[in-house]
């Protein structure tokens, strides 16, 4: 990426739902920072959780105005691109974008990237770190996603065994804890270097010397898993829980590209963790209806996170009565409501927990 940004050479990094694409622009931002040359500006922006076009444009504009006393008001990407051509004839200009791990965002981001490059050439670039869920799954028209974010792909693989032994150590010290040898095999093994899972697999197994078959209805376990399968489109769910993963098969190809997918033989693929076959069996493939499940009664209960769990079971004592804002912030963050208050999280939280709630 350091390299990428001195030659002014756009690039993207793409991996699957908890790869760590955001650890990396966390980590990116200000090393790039600190080696950027005197001529050139280096704008960073988080859009996670913003899709519509007034929400990306109004967080550029914002982020746009940190670089410059005379800043752009919240505006539109006409106004932006002409902003970002006169900044250009002072200094150039590379922008840090992290997409988030949705999958979605305004395709006038896209436009508005590629006529910046299409305008100021050597003066103008861009480092992308986005999720798979965007390029395979996108409702984007192709032709634009390929010219912005392929012109230099990197995919962020599944971690390697050295690095993924790195990851472990990292929390065993971070937690002063370090697992015994079998149970960290099997923490490796189960997370097919995915680092999410290996941080899940690790708290789950910290807390007992004789772990045994992992919890996948674990919130932590849970969530990631769910990710991870929402990045592929229902077609190709389907072949994995039937297992027609044949290497023949050209549908495939992307996924085993991005490290879904591994060689099992001469002939088929197998999933890069374990745990997504039993996750598949319970998780439901399309429409609302889970299928049942001895474990647990609720399944369907099982998208919800303990924030949203939260919420609902306040609101279910609640009934027929009017909530606020302040009211939920109270119930979230209890004591320190205040300082943690935050209009944008409390409407994720609203409309994700009825769009969950919807479906049973």
């Amino acid at each position: 990426a350091l390299q990428a940004a001195k030659s002014f050479e756009p690039i993207t990094y793409v991996g699957m739902f908890d790869s760590g694409v955001d650890y990396l622009f966390t980590l990116l931002v200000p090393i790039l920072a600190a080696e950027s040359e005197k001529d050139t500006s280096l704008v960073a922006i988080d859009l996670s959780g913003l899709t519509t076009k007034e929400e990306v444009a109004s967080e550029v504009g914002f982020a746009l105005s940190e670089i410059e006393s005379v800043a752009p008001s919240p505006c539109d990407f006409a106004q932006l691109t002409r902003y970002v051509q006169n900044f250009a004839k002072k200094k150039r200009m590379i922008v840090v974008l992290y997409l988030g791990q949705e999958g979605q965002t305004a395709s006038e981001l896209f436009i508005f990237l590629n006529r910046l490059r299409n305008l100021l050439g050597w003066r103008f670039s861009y480092i992308i770190f986005t999720t798979t869920r965007l390029l395979l799954g996108s409702d984007h028209a192709r032709p634009l996603i390929d010219k912005v974010l392929k012109r230099n792909l990197v995919t962020v693989q599944p971690l390697d065994e050295e690095n993924s032994n790195a990851v472990l150590a990292n929390y065993e010290e971070r937690y002063a804890k370090a697992l015994p040898p079998v149970l960290r095999r099997q923490v490796l093994e189960l997370a097919g270097g995915n680092p999410g899972l290996i941080k899940a697999l690790y708290l789950q197994a910290s807390t007992s010397d004789s772990w045994g078959k992992p919890d996948i209805l674990d919130e932590r376990i849970y969530f990631r898993l769910e990710g991870i399968v929402y990045d592929t489109p229902e077609n190709i769910r389907e072949m994995v829980k039937k297992h027609r993963l044949r290497r023949t098969d050209s549908a495939l190809q992307p996924f085993y590209h991005f490290g879904y997918l591994v060689v099992a033989d001469k002939t088929s693929y197998r999933l890069f963790s374990p745990l997504l076959d039993d996750f598949l069996n319970i998780y439901p493939m399309q429409g609302p209806k889970l299928k049942e499940t001895p474990i647990m009664p609720n399944a369907e209960l099982l998208h919800l996170t303990k924030s949203q769990r939260t919420l609902l079971a306040y609101l279910e004592g609640r009934s027929g009565q009017l909530e606020t804002k302040d009211d939920i912030a109270k119930v979230l963050w209890g004591d320190a409501w205040a300082d943690l208050y935050s209009d944008w999280a409390i409407d994720q939280l609203v409309s994700t927990l009825r769009k969950k709630m919807s479906t049973i």
